[in-house]
């Protein structure tokens, strides 16, 4: 534990102290910069680290958690096998990011508006037993939605600038989307076009096309 304070919070007190220990005792400075915490393998000590690919210096790897925002390609998103080792990938990492955004966003218009207005509209003729499925059904939607949209702050608590813009990226494309050829938000004029976006009718107007 005192190892991983060292490499995740270096600006803790007596961490200098641990530090020399760790480069002045070849056995465990192994261990100190071969946990996958990341770290640099100072060039007086016996241990290792993994060489990086993409711009990161050689033998570095960021560490766990960064609470600043960072540039470092060899950044997991989600899961510890999602990190891109060079920047190719990185660019893929990049484009899924946005993908998995407009994703979200476009579950959450389904979930909030196409299936409740859908259902919604033959509520009263419906018998009770599938009133009662709906509900259950919505409540797992929302679920699902909750989930996916912290995985989006997760994405974005990585601090990496590229993935953070990435988010930003997805979010406005979505939202242009679904407002110009979805929602047709503001058609004929505001009013009516709000009306319709809340009101969950996809139809549009004529000046949509």
């Amino acid at each position: 534990m005192l190892i991983f304070h060292l490499v995740v919070m270096p600006m803790m007190r007596r961490c200098d102290e641990w530090k020399a220990m760790c480069n002045d005792n070849g056995a465990l400075a192994e261990t100190c910069y071969s946990l996958d915490f990341g770290s640099e393998v100072p060039s007086g000590s016996t241990g290792s680290a993994p060489a990086t690919g993409g711009s990161d210096p050689v033998g570095f790897k960021p560490p766990v958690m960064i609470m600043y925002f960072h540039t470092f390609e060899q950044v997991a998103v989600l899961f510890r096998s999602f990190t891109p080792q060079d920047s190719g990938q990185y660019a893929g990492f990049f484009v899924a990011i946005v993908v998995f955004t407009i994703a979200g966003f476009f579950f959450r218009h389904f979930r909030s508006v196409t299936f409740k207005s859908r259902f919604l509209a033959y509520t009263p003729h419906r018998p009770g037993y599938l009133i009662d499925l709906f509900h259950i059904v919505h409540a797992l939607l929302r679920g699902v939605e909750f989930l996916w949209f912290y995985a989006l702050m997760l994405i974005s608590m990585t601090y990496n600038v590229g993935y953070f813009f990435a988010l930003g990226i997805g979010a406005a494309i979505a939202t242009y989307i679904l407002e110009r050829w979805v929602l047709k938000v503001g058609c004929i004029d505001g009013k009516q076009g709000f009306a319709n976006a809340r009101a969950g009718e996809h139809e549009g107007d004529a000046c949509c096309g």
